[in-house]
C-alpha cells in the first residue's frame, strides 16, 4: 500500500488495492478498438510529451518563460553569475582598501549587497515556482508513462485484455498522483526572502 502525504483517513489507498475486472465476452471490439487509439493517443502520447517537453531544454541563453528546465537552468545560471559577481567585487573591496580610496570598497559591498539579495530572490522565485519539484515530477512522469507504454503495447501484442485493463488502470493513477502533487506543491508555494 502507498501512503500519500497530507492523506490522514487513507481515503486515496483505495485508489490502489481497487481490482480491475473485464469479462472478454462482455466487451465490444469495435468500441475497444476506438478506445485503444483514443488511450494510446491522449493518455500516454500526449502526457509523454508534455511531461518530456517541460524537462526538456532549448537552445536560449536565458530562457525564463521556457519549459521547467529552461527556468531552472536559467535561474541557476544567473544564481552562479550573481555568485561570481559578489566575489569579484569583495575581492575588488578588499584590493581598494589598499590602493584606492574609500569611495570603491563602498560602491563594490555595495554592489555586492545588491547581488546577494538577488540571489535570495532567484531562489524565493525557484522555491514559489516549485521549479525542482515540477522537473522532478515531470521526469518521473514522462519515464514511467513511457514504460507502461511499453507494457500497453506488450499487452496489445499478447491480446491480453486483463493486462490492457490493469495498465490502464495504473496510468489513471499515474495521472492522478501527477496532478495532485502538483496541486499540492504549488498551493503551498510561497515566495519569501
Amino acid at each position: 500500500m502507498q501512503i500519500v502525504k497530507g492523506d490522514t483517513n487513507l481515503e486515496e489507498a483505495a485508489l490502489l488495492a481497487r481490482k480491475v475486472d473485464c469479462e472478454e465476452a462482455e466487451l465490444d471490439p469495435d468500441k475497444l478498438d476506438e478506445f485503444r487509439k483514443f488511450w494510446v493517443e491522449f493518455r500516454f502520447s500526449w502526457q509523454i510529451g508534455y511531461a518530456t517537453e517541460q524537462a526538456g531544454r532549448r537552445a536560449s541563453p536565458f530562457p525564463i518563460f521556457g519549459s521547467l528546465a529552461d527556468q531552472e537552468h536559467t535561474v541557476s545560471s544567473l544564481e552562479f553569475i550573481a555568485t561570481v559577481g559578489i566575489i569579484a567585487l569583495q575581492c575588488l573591496a578588499v584590493a581598494a582598501q589598499f590602493f584606492s580610496s574609500d569611495s570603491t570598497v563602498e560602491n563594490a559591498v555595495f554592489l555586492a549587497s545588491i547581488l546577494a539579495v538577488a540571489i535570495v530572490g532567484l531562489q524565493a522565485y525557484r522555491d514559489g515556482m516549485g521549479l525542482t519539484e515540477d522537473l522532478t515530477r515531470n521526469r518521473v512522469y514522462a519515464s514511467y508513462s513511457a514504460k507502461l507504454l511499453r507494457d500497453y503495447k506488450k499487452a496489445l501484442q499478447n491480446e491480453s485484455v486483463q493486462a490492457e485493463m490493469r495498465i490502464m488502470a495504473e496510468m489513471e493513477d499515474l495521472a492522478y498522483f501527477e496532478t495532485r502533487e502538483f496541486l499540492h506543491t504549488h498551493s503551498n508555494a510561497r515566495f519569501s526572502l
